[in-house]
């Protein structure tokens, strides 16, 4: 089964002391530089012409985020990387699209190879996050 042995993935707003003002704190300014360097690379892929000048960078750079977010949040309850892996390849998929010039986003993970959707299970082989381990 995907995502069952290797690296420990673990989501800080969950743990304790994420409850506490200081820790909250510490993890919006985390959040908000992390949602900065995505911003700022999408900005650079816009500058590159590689994505369109009317794309949202900031938008998405904040679906990015969440996506990822709760891709780690979801994936550590259910002890494997399915979600995550869902999470990132639907966004690359929208970033695809969006590069492609397409309205609409309507990639789903249905079209990627080797997932089944009915019971969540992932068959890609080989390193990356497969291989994750949540706990």
């Amino acid at each position: 089964m995907a995502g069952t042995r290797g690296a420990r993935c673990r989501c800080t707003t969950t743990s304790p002391a994420s409850r506490t003002p200081l820790a909250r704190a510490q993890l919006e300014r985390a959040f908000a530089r992390w949602e900065e360097l995505i911003r700022v690379g999408l900005a650079a892929a816009v500058a590159r012409g590689e994505l369109p000048p009317a794309a949202d960078v900031g938008r998405t750079a904040l679906a990015l985020l969440a996506a990822v977010e709760g891709g780690l949040l979801v994936s550590q309850v259910r002890r494997n990387t399915v979600v995550l892996e869902a999470a990132i390849d639907a966004f690359i998929d929208y970033l695809r699209v969006l590069a492609d010039g397409q309205p609409g986003v309507t990639a789903t993970m249905e079209h990627r190879a080797g997932y089944d959707r009915h019971n969540g299970t992932s068959s890609r082989s080989g390193p990356g996050l497969e291989r994750a381990d949540c706990a």
